[in-house]
C-alpha cells in the first residue's frame, strides 16, 4: 500500500512538472525591447535623482544602440547633467550616433564642434542632420551663410535657401531671418521683396510671432492685398 502511494506521489510529481514546463514562456525579448526598457529605468532613476542607477541603465540602453541613449549619454557628460561634465566623452557618444545616422546626435556633434572653430566638419555634420529633416540644422546652416563677419562663406542666396527649409517647417527663428532679409532694401537690394515679406510675416503671424505681428504693423503690410503664396 506504501509502495503503492508513493508510486501515485512521484506520478502526480511528474505530471505537474510537465505541465509547468509547458507554462514556461517560448517568447524571448530581442534587443530592441531590451534596450527600450532599460532607456525607461534609466530615466525613471534620473528622475528619482539616483544619477548612478540612472547612468548605468542609459549604458546598457547604449551598448544595445538604441540612439536615444546614445544621445542622452552624449548630453549628460557634455554638460554635466546626473554626472561629472565631461566634454570628450560627450563628443564621443554623441559621434557614435551621429554615425548610426541619428539627425539628432548629428545635429548636437557638428554644433558643439562647430562652436570649437572645427567649422568645416561641424557643417558637414550639422548638413547630415538637415538633410535628415531636423530644423535646427536646417537653421543653423542659415545662420552660418548669413553670418557677414564670415567673409570666406558669406552667402546670403545659401542662407535664404536653408532658412525656407526652416520656414516650411514652420520654425519661426527661420521665419523672422526671411522676413529681414525680404525687407532690407539697402543692405541687400538684390534682394529686396515686399511680395515674399508679407508671405513670411503672415505665416510667423499665422504661428503666434509677436514679432512678426510687430514688423506687420510697422511695414504696414495691411495696406496692399495680402499674397498667400509665391
Amino acid at each position: 500500500m506504501i509502495k503503492f502511494i508513493f508510486g501515485f506521489i512521484f506520478i502526480i510529481l511528474i505530471f505537474t512538472g510537465c505541465e509547468e514546463e509547458k507554462k514556461a514562456p517560448l517568447y524571448k525579448k530581442s534587443s530592441t525591447q531590451l534596450a527600450i526598457e532599460y532607456l525607461e529605468k534609466g530615466r525613471f532613476y534620473e528622475d528619482k535623482n539616483q544619477n548612478r542607477k540612472a547612468m548605468e541603465y542609459f549604458k546598457k540602453s547604449a551598448d544595445l544602440n538604441n540612439t536615444t541613449a546614445i544621445y542622452t549619454l552624449g548630453y549628460n557628460y557634455f554638460n554635466g547633467k546626473t554626472t561629472l561634465k565631461d566634454e570628450t566623452k560627450g563628443l564621443k557618444y554623441y559621434l557614435k550616433c551621429a554615425k548610426m545616422d541619428d539627425k539628432y546626435c548629428q545635429y548636437a556633434y557638428g554644433r558643439e564642434i562647430y562652436i570649437k572653430n572645427n567649422i568645416s566638419q561641424g557643417l558637414m555634420w550639422m548638413k547630415k542632420s538637415a538633410d535628415n529633416g531636423y530644423v535646427r540644422g536646417m537653421l543653423a546652416l542659415g545662420n552660418h551663410y548669413a553670418n557677414r563677419f564670415n567673409k570666406t562663406e558669406f552667402d546670403i542666396s545659401k542662407a535664404i535657401l536653408w532658412y525656407e527649409k526652416a520656414g516650411y517647417k514652420n520654425n519661426v527663428k527661420a521665419i523672422m531671418k526671411l522676413v529681414d532679409i525680404y525687407l532690407q532694401k539697402y543692405l541687400y537690394p538684390q534682394y529686396y521683396d515686399m511680395k515674399k515679406a508679407k508671405y513670411w510675416t503672415q505665416k510667423g503671424y499665422n504661428l503666434g510671432s509677436k514679432e512678426a505681428e510687430k514688423k506687420w504693423n510697422r511695414h504696414r503690410m495691411w495696406e496692399k492685398w495680402i499674397i498667400l503664396k509665391y
